[in-house]
């Protein structure tokens, strides 16, 4: 997937954050999850779905590569059931 948002009427009802997991569901395997540099709506928003989905379960670090994007990484195995 490329790119993921969420539309202004919906934002804070849920509806970005279930559709994110209902994607990482359908999609099992390792994920990696990046958001541009200094966008910090969107990185406390992957921080808190991918936290809430794998139960703290997750790596993030920073792409130097990528002028300094924040990065999750997380595989769906380690989801908390």
């Amino acid at each position: 997937m490329e790119q993921f948002f969420t539309l202004k009427y919906y934002a804070g009802q849920g509806v970005g954050r279930a559709a994110a997991k209902q994607v990482f569901d359908l999609f099992p395997g390792k994920w990696r999850v990046l958001q541009v540099k200094n966008n910090y709506a969107a990185q406390a928003f992957w921080r808190k779905v991918i936290s809430e989905y794998t139960g703290n379960r997750y790596f993030e670090k920073y792409d130097a590569k990528d002028d300094r994007s924040s990065v999750q990484e997380f595989h769906t195995d380690n989801r908390m059931l």
